[in-house]
């Protein structure tokens, strides 16, 4: 003991303790109600004691996070809204800590569901895990054992592979808007529009004029009619 207290290693721990009975008979339900109680840790954190008396369980069946919630969640992480998702996040676990306490093992269910998710959306997203993160993240969330520490990690891999999406997405609008120009340019002197744009790079005349303005700051009829007149300004001083 004298050498663990030297050393510089950080201790915590963490007991569980069940309530009161008179009869040695009822030492397994107290040896239960103190494993239960520990298991609280999640919420009380490490380094405590933690009464069975004191737990206030919420015994209904009902999921600490609602369908519509958690999709809005992963919703704002698909579409690459960093800031969103980490508001959602926290959203979340601000719910958990409330009062009206979900067993532990409820709000496993929980974070299991969150990480495949994640998993599923890098995947579908065509990002590498690598470019998120080199751990196992299945294995690194059963090591963690309190909300404090699930939230800033699980955060963290949310709005990283968010941030990671919108880059992504934006590399591709910036090639799809340098493509529309170089049609642009090559047929100044034809008969184009919008809609010709539109067929020959396969998106929607709404996505085509968006991400052209987007990228270059001028609506697609301003670039092209500004080109034009620079094309007829050199021909009106070369030619007859």
């Amino acid at each position: 003991l004298q050498e663990l207290a030297n050393a510089s290693w950080a201790i915590s721990l963490t007991i569980g303790i069940g309530q009161v009975y008179h009869d040695l008979k009822d030492l397994p339900t107290t040896c239960k109600e103190a494993q239960r109680a520990l298991a609280y840790k999640l919420y009380q954190g490490t380094g405590c004691l933690i009464q069975y008396s004191d737990i206030s369980e919420n015994a209904s069946g009902h999921s600490p996070v609602s369908h519509e919630k958690l999709q809005q969640l992963l919703n704002s992480t698909r579409s690459g809204d960093e800031k969103n998702t980490r508001q959602q996040l926290q959203s979340l676990f601000r719910s958990f800590g409330d009062e009206q306490k979900y067993p532990p093992e409820k709000l496993q269910e929980v974070f299991n569901s969150l990480v495949s998710s994640l998993k599923e959306i890098i995947q579908s997203s065509g990002i590498s895990m690598e470019a998120i993160t080199a751990e196992d993240i299945e294995k690194r969330l059963l090591q963690k054992r309190t909300l404090s520490d699930i939230e800033p990690w699980l955060t963290d891999l949310y709005c990283r592979t968010a941030a990671a999406i919108r880059a992504a997405r934006s590399d591709h609008v910036q090639v799809n808007a340098e493509k529309i120009k170089q049609y642009i340019d090559a047929n100044l002197t034809k008969d184009i529009s919008l809609t010709s744009i539109s067929e020959f790079v396969g998106y929607s005349s709404t996505y085509v004029s968006r991400i052209f303005r987007q990228q270059y700051g001028v609506s697609f009829l301003d670039y092209l009619n500004s080109e034009r007149v620079a094309i007829a300004k050199e021909l009106l001083a070369a030619t007859n």
